[in-house]
């Protein structure tokens, strides 16, 4: 861990378009709950023969299972708690960010027009998908959320004590997601968890989320990349929607996301960069977003930040930034100018 800095986990609500990746790499971990835009890129996974026929095998599964409303030929994934073994053989996929799916599965029959109502009928899962991006610059399939449903009073939500591993062989908005679990969900306190493990199919539902407030189509149509203005995360470049600041006291703090600028609070899209500067010389910045996260924050010497800012002309304020930070080993660079949207606390 760096000095100076500090590092907590956040959950955060996912709504923009994805496209196609496989994953050849054996079965991958997430340690935790963390949850946002149309602009990040996948790196896809090395080319691996027995992947591509994997991946093949998987999409004509999932076409031959009537689209989700039969159950497929293929293994199938299975809720276990205790003594008692669901299987899960129905389910349904959305993307819910630029990298992002939620997948439900059923013992039931799962429709497309009902994935934005909580379940009604038979026992089942939920879990969200994210293509991470890891330090190295590699991108890397994990298991964000998860919770069961149709199980009594009894609530299962992920157990972020716990590694989760998933291996994802397609991940796509018109192929849908065929992916091999292994997940544990906790239950109360004197309650038993519930195993959640092997392969799942569900198909594709369409290229937005309908229950996303801002949905992937309108919010890619609405965002203009800011020009003048430079984001890299370990290697990888983002392009910026829009920016905000907001001052208190001695302190500017701006806020750059794959979101168009908004003065309210909400999902910041697939990367998020924060830089609070004060008066004093403090200087700190906070990375997050679809693609990372968690909330990770640096403010040590391992950190350079210059932020200049012209004149305010209405709403909007120009301000020069030059970042160079390592933040838990993740190389970020800012360089340019943008017209941040003043905010009032």
């Amino acid at each position: 861990m760096k000095s100076g800095a500090s590092r907590w986990a956040t959950a955060t609500s996912l709504a923009l378009g994805a496209g196609l990746s496989a994953c050849g790499d054996g079965a991958t971990s997430a340690t935790g709950p963390a949850e946002g835009s149309p602009s990040a890129t996948v790196r896809p996974a090395e080319p691996d023969s027995a992947t591509d026929s994997a991946t093949d095998s998987a999409t004509d599964s999932a076409s031959d299972s009537a689209s989700g409303r039969g159950p497929s030929t293929a293994p199938v994934a299975m809720a276990v708690v205790g003594d008692l073994a669901v299987p899960l053989p129905h389910g349904a996929s959305v993307p819910t960010g630029s990298n992002a799916f939620r997948v439900r599965l059923s013992e039931s029959p799962v429709e497309c027009d009902r994935l934005r109502e909580d379940p009604t009928t038979g026992r089942g899962l939920e879990t969200t998908l994210v293509h991470r991006l890891e330090p190295s610059g590699r991108r890397r399939w994990v298991v964000a959320t998860a919770q069961a449903f149709g199980f009594g009073e009894q609530a299962f939500i992920l157990d972020g004590t716990k590694s989760h591993g998933v291996n994802v062989a397609v991940a796509d908005a018109t192929r849908g997601v065929s992916a091999t679990f292994d997940a544990t969900l906790r239950g109360g306190p004197d309650a038993p968890s519930l195993r959640f493990s092997g392969a799942a199919l569900a198909r594709a539902c369409g290229a937005t989320d309908a229950t996303a407030s801002r949905s992937a189509t309108a919010t890619a149509g609405a965002v203009t990349p800011v020009r003048d203005l430079m984001l890299q995360v370990a290697g990888e470049r983002f392009p910026v929607g829009g920016a905000t600041l907001r001052s208190r006291n001695d302190r500017r703090e701006i806020h750059l996301t794959s979101r168009a600028a908004s003065c309210d609070a909400g999902d910041p899209g697939a990367i998020s960069v924060r830089i609070s500067v004060t008066r004093g010389a403090e200087k700190r910045v906070t990375l997050g977003g679809e693609a990372i996260g968690d909330q990770l924050t640096s403010s040590g010497k391992d950190l350079s930040v210059t932020v200049d800012f012209a004149a305010r002309r209405g709403d909007r304020n120009r301000a020069t930034i030059a970042v160079t930070a390592d933040i838990f080993d993740y190389a970020v660079r800012v360089e340019g100018s943008v017209d941040a949207l003043v905010c009032s606390d």
